[in-house]
């Protein structure tokens, strides 16, 4: 009887993204067929190390999205789901609290391969804010760095006295560096802060022009923690640093 080989589908919403483009080679190498459902002019959708390619039809309606997720995991017969960037993972995260939540019907197929591909979805939302990672890190007894969450830039100044200058502010989502400062002073961070808390028609009237422009999904079906933190600034060698092969 002849085996096949396991399936991957990797599930991408951004398109700039160059470390997702060198996973299919990796993925193949080690014996999975690998498909790609992304952007049609994304890095991963130009790789040659892909069996078969499924580009977006919008990325404007979360429902849309989901019927077409699963769609393809059921005719591509899909064993697991690699999300290829955060909000992906967001998107996919979304999909199965809506369903537990009875708010959509998902087919049985596409909701047991992500448990499979997945394991416990409880801890993904943590993993995905940075303030959830190290406010359970602390309780965990793990070392970090002094940490808090303003909710008023005197409380921001408050926090950054009492670690001592400087401090690292960081949007609770982010990545690939953005939205990370350091400030070394007073005038520095209240440029941070007042830049990060935006006011609140433009926290509403922002992610409704990225949806309507075809850039964002929107809050319900990406949603993402707002919020900063102010964090001691660690001094000595980094431990870990990012690069681009």
């Amino acid at each position: 009887m002849l085996e096949l080989e396991p399936r991957v589908l990797i599930v991408a919403l951004e398109e700039k993204w160059t470390a997702v483009a060198r996973l299919p080679k990796a993925l193949q190498q080690a014996g999975f067929e690998v498909a790609a459902l992304c952007p049609e002019n994304s890095y991963l959708a130009a790789t040659r190390y892909l069996d078969e390619l499924f580009p977006w039809k919008s990325r404007r309606s979360g429902m849309k999205l989901l019927r077409q997720l699963a769609h393809i995991v059921h005719v591509w017969e899909t064993q697991i789901i690699v999300p290829g960037d955060e909000r992906a993972i967001h998107f996919l995260l979304r999909i199965v609290e809506l369903y537990e939540q009875h708010k959509t019907a998902i087919a049985p197929d596409v909701i047991e391969c992500l448990r499979f591909s997945f394991g416990n979805f409880n801890w993904q939302s943590e993993a995905m804010s940075k303030w959830f990672t190290l406010k359970r890190a602390s309780e965990l007894g793990l070392k970090t760095p002094k940490f808090g969450k303003p909710s008023s830039f005197s409380e921001a100044i408050n926090l950054a006295e009492s670690f001592s200058w400087p401090v690292v502010v960081k949007r609770s989502f982010g990545y690939g560096g953005d939205g990370v400062a350091f400030c070394s002073n007073q005038q520095e961070l209240a440029e941070v802060y007042h830049k990060y808390d935006k006011p609140g028609w433009k926290k509403v009237l922002g992610p409704m022009l990225a949806q309507a422009r075809g850039w964002s999904l929107g809050a319900e079906w990406c949603p993402t923690d707002n919020g900063f933190t102010i964090n001691e600034a660690i001094s000595g060698t980094p431990a870990a640093v990012a690069v681009v092969a």
